[in-house]
């Protein structure tokens, strides 16, 4: 038992340690940028996807006149799809999905340096013969400082935490938890280089990265859930000798490719590829996470919208496959969405 507690303390300070550095982050830049700001360096969304914007001041730009640049703001949206059946022959099941996004974003260029950050969360439903599952929860925060060396050259210096905000379960078996509001959570911070060819495409390069998995559900660090070391059940006791750890520390490499831009005047496409190889643990394994963002703008507030996202993670054990069989191993996980998209930006 003082052991538990021990590492419940110790998790308590690590947390402390980390909001205390987000404060930090977040507010020091703007205490760095206020005495210039001015109502002309203020850069207007007008007309202009807020993505390409935001890039587009990351970018830097040697022959710009405004040593001061800044966009604040966000985005929400709803997306959505729905299917009935009235006497469908061959048969089918009613069934709507709705997923809410929220976007904050506050990025600042003085002079070479570079200050960006963004949260984003997400959570969506579906809903068949009455019952609601949840098919998206995602809260993510980022954080980027990058100064200009020379052209298309830039050190940069990342921090992202990732978490959900709602449990999850092993459905259909809704009283069996895998998952929950910082379990799992991802910190990672990422010192490299990035090469910006262009205002769309960036190549960031880290060698020197760190990856802390965090597991702040003792239910589930005791089963080893996510990688982190799990507890020793005593069978005959019917208890615990010792608990799950909350804490997996990776120390390792960090290769982000991505792209974001119009394709065309009514289409926007994005793709990022995070790559990571744990140097102390199986360095020949990487860890991947592709995301995919298409948007067909059909107006000012309507999108016909697609999203994918792949995950492998050698660390991630899928016990049970859809059908019901014994993995117990490394999977890749995938998942889509199509439909409707209504967004607006503030």
């Amino acid at each position: 038992m003082a052991s538990s507690h021990k590492k419940q303390s110790r998790l308590e300070r690590f947390f402390l340690i980390i909001t205390f550095s987000l404060i930090f982050t977040t507010y020091f830049p703007e205490m760095l940028l206020a005495q210039d700001a001015s109502d002309r360096a203020n850069l207007h969304m007008k007309d202009v996807s807020i993505l390409s914007m935001v890039d587009t001041l990351e970018y830097y730009d040697e022959s710009s006149e405004d040593s001061i640049m800044k966009v604040t703001g966000g985005t929400a949206s709803i997306l959505a799809s729905e299917s009935m059946f009235t006497n469908w022959a061959s048969g089918g099941q009613n069934s709507i999905i709705g997923i809410g996004k929220i976007r904050f974003y506050s990025n600042k260029r003085k002079l070479k340096n570079y200050y960006g950050h963004t949260l984003n969360a997400a959570l969506g439903y579906i809903g068949a013969n009455g019952e609601f599952r949840k098919t998206e929860d995602r809260l993510d925060y980022y954080f980027k400082y990058s100064r200009y060396l020379k052209k298309k050259i830039y050190l940069s210096v990342m921090l992202n935490v990732k978490t959900q905000i709602l449990p999850g379960y092993n459905y259909p078996n809704d009283s069996v938890r895998i998952s929950n509001f910082l379990a799992p959570a991802y910190i990672m911070l990422k010192v490299g280089v990035d090469y910006m060819p262009n205002r769309k495409i960036k190549v960031f390069v880290a060698p020197l990265s760190s990856k802390i998995t965090v597991v702040a559900d003792q239910n589930l660090a005791n089963n080893g859930a996510f990688g982190v070391v799990h507890g020793t059940f005593d069978a005959m006791a019917q208890t615990f000798l010792t608990m799950g750890e909350y804490l997996r520390y990776e120390f390792g490499g960090f290769i982000v490719l991505s792209y974001k831009g119009d394709i065309t005047k009514m289409l926007h496409f994005e793709s990022e590829l995070d790559l990571f190889s744990n140097y102390k643990n199986n360095p020949q394994n990487i860890d991947v996470d592709w995301q995919l963002e298409a948007k067909l703008k059909i107006s000012k507030v309507f999108s016909v919208n697609f999203e994918s996202r792949l995950v492998y993670d050698d660390d991630i054990k899928i016990e049970v496959d859809e059908e019901g069989n014994v993995l117990q191993g490394p999977k890749v996980q995938f998942k889509q969405f199509l439909g409707l998209g209504v967004s607006f930006s503030f």
